[in-house]
């Protein structure tokens, strides 16, 4: 018996010669899928796990604006490279203080690096921050990003901004 895909009433006979499909000039719009997932665990217990995920489409094409600096003590406006703040859809603050170390770290660098969190503001007073610690990211998704401020609570910290266009 021959197999269902090789099957005598299946023949589409032969494909036509020099046939070109024109694709249209049309690109997908980008799209940014996060996924968060944070276990918590008592001595003694199980884990609880809280998981989340979801997408949002963007109206731009454009690629997403990653870059690397560091911040002090004072508040500076964050920097979105060349996008407007307007366009800003999405960013994201990554912390890179301790997630590099190349020798063991001691106590008392463990403990300075714990002090070097990044605080970030949409106001431009200020007035209420979120904060970022060292080792994590956190994502924004802004109303506007002309006001968005960034700090480190103490000393100087290395941080990596990513910016997604609307």
């Amino acid at each position: 018996m021959a197999h269902p895909f090789n099957h005598p009433s299946r023949k589409l006979g032969p494909m036509p010669k020099n046939t070109t499909t024109e694709m249209p000039d049309y690109k997908e719009p980008n799209r940014i899928t996060m996924v968060l997932q944070f276990h918590h665990q008592c001595l003694g217990d199980k884990p609880t796990s809280v998981h989340s995920s979801g997408h949002v489409m963007l109206e731009s094409t454009e690629e997403p604006n990653s870059k690397r600096f560091e911040v002090g003590e004072e508040w500076t406006p964050l920097k979105f490279g060349d996008l407007d703040p307007d366009k800003c859809g999405f960013f994201t603050v990554e912390n890179l203080e301790g997630k590099h170390y190349i020798v063991n770290p001691t106590e008392a660098e463990k403990l300075a690096t714990a002090e070097r969190i990044i605080e970030v503001s949409m106001t431009a007073d200020s007035s209420e921050s979120n904060l970022v610690l060292p080792g994590w990211a956190m994502p924004f998704y802004p109303k506007s990003a002309k006001k968005v401020m960034i700090r480190c609570a103490k000393g100087k910290a290395s941080v990596r901004t990513t910016v997604f266009p609307k």
